[in-house]
């Protein structure tokens, strides 16, 4: 059986079984009421806010790319933020990954701009570090004034651990080479490939690594990564906003700032380890969980949490085809540039050897 028939046949399983759960308590009218009587000044408001926040990550990524002299400019940093959420919609994980990073890589040689593929790779990388950061230390902050469930604060503490320790490691590696560079030594990945004869993976590892490393030079700039930090963290707070705006579309305010909190709280820890394609039916359980805490009724509870996933996939699919079109890019095309680019990766080379052509 075929991945794709999998992945449907999970997700069919999933909506299933929310249809029998809520057909057994009595709640589909609800639900179907708040779904009707949806008021949607605060849909077009909680519209708006998304759109804000896909600008604030743009803005942390651009940041991310002065400090690696890469430079790119917002309008190419929210083009590929933007047609990278419509590929990991609609194309598989493994080079749903890949085509952010080649799209900036691509705005940025138009430009005259020729770093590494590699780099924009980790630039793109560094930006989704810092977002998940942010979101894990705020979480920390804020899990002992929410209603959550008890294994949210130890899995909050394991993210913690786990990109701390990625931090630390960078951090120490960024001033290491900033040391040596000042000093007018050669790179260590470059010292340790003249005195060993390598192959295979392990060779493009090391070809590999000096680029990528680039892209995290923005962790020997203190002040540079707080800023990274704080425009991260407002990107957080504007979702929260939309996560409201959305509450009182579907008419369950009373949920307030605290439910909306535990929304993005649960659903982003269960989206850590993607059990459904696009997370659908996780998404809702954890939605439906949070807002249940609050006091709001099933049915209601997930028609938001429907209405809140399928506005964020609107935002997805309508600011990547805007971006697509606008940079004269095809999703088909990128798709296909990226599996090169994983291969040339693999053998250890800095960038695919062609651009993708004006497409539809």
């Amino acid at each position: 059986m075929t991945s794709r028939r999998w992945r449907f046949l999970i997700v069919a399983a999933a909506v299933t079984g929310m249809v029998l759960v809520l057909i057994a308590r009595g709640e589909v009218r609800p639900m179907l009421d708040a779904v009707v009587g949806a008021d949607w000044r605060w849909v077009l408001v909680a519209l708006g806010l998304m759109l804000v926040s896909l600008g604030l990550r743009s803005s942390a990524l651009t940041l991310i790319g002065r400090a690696c002299e890469a430079k790119p400019r917002l309008r190419d940093a929210v083009s590929c933020t933007s047609i990278g959420l419509l590929a990991n919609a609609v194309v598989p994980v493994r080079l749903g990954a890949l085509v952010n990073p080649y799209v900036l890589f691509v705005l940025l040689r138009r430009r005259g701009v020729h770093v590494p593929f590699v780099t924009t790779f980790g630039m793109t990388v560094t930006e989704q570090l810092f977002s998940a950061a942010t979101f894990v230390v705020l979480g920390l902050a804020g899990v002992s004034l929410l209603a959550a469930p008890a294994w949210a604060a130890p899995a909050l503490g394991v993210c913690a651990a786990g990109l701390g320790a990625l931090f630390a490691a960078a951090v120490l590696l960024q001033v290491r080479r900033e040391r040596r560079r000042a000093a007018g030594l050669p790179g260590a990945a470059t010292t340790f490939a003249s005195s060993h004869q390598l192959r295979g993976w392990r060779r493009a590892l090391v070809a590999a690594l000096p680029h990528f490393a680039d892209a995290q030079r923005v962790l020997a700039r203190p002040s540079l990564a707080l800023l990274v930090a704080a425009v991260q963290a407002g990107a957080w707070g504007i979702q929260l906003a939309a996560a409201v705006a959305v509450l009182h579309a579907f008419h369950l305010g009373q949920a307030g700032w605290t439910g909306a909190a535990l929304v993005l709280l649960l659903t982003n820890l269960i989206g850590i380890l993607p059990l459904t394609p696009g997370n659908v039916g996780t998404f809702q359980l954890a939605a439906t969980a949070a807002l249940a805490a609050a006091g709001a009724p099933a049915g209601p509870a997930l028609a938001f949490a429907l209405g809140l996933q399928g506005l964020q996939l609107l935002v997805c699919v309508t600011a990547g085809l805007t971006s697509l079109s606008l940079q004269r890019l095809s999703l088909s095309e990128l798709a296909g540039k990226t599996r090169e680019a994983a291969e040339l990766m693999g053998r250890g080379a800095a960038a695919p050897a062609a651009e993708p052509q004006a497409g539809a």
